[in-house]
């Protein structure tokens, strides 16, 4: 899926991701989300990744934390390389 979605600007993608989230309530749906949003999200997305970490649903705070994860890895992130 992260492929196909190569082909769209990035910020465009992005932002109706956040959008869709927001609206959402199913939690497979939500895991979904987060799990792409995990792999091209930024720094900007972790305050709503913490949200969902403190959800209720096991389920959904588990894909939030794995998404955080993937999102703060200092690995994948060149900036934080010393």
């Amino acid at each position: 899926m992260l492929e196909r979605l190569a082909a769209f600007d990035r910020e465009s993608v992005l932002s109706t991701l956040r959008t869709m989230l927001r609206a959402n309530t199913h939690e497979g749906t939500c895991r979904i989300i987060l799990d792409v949003l995990g792999h091209i999200g930024n720094k900007s997305d972790l305050a709503q990744l913490n949200e969902f970490i403190a959800s209720g649903s096991e389920f959904v705070a588990n894909a939030a934390f794995d998404a955080k994860q993937r999102l703060t890895d200092p690995l994948r992130l060149p900036d934080q390389w010393y």
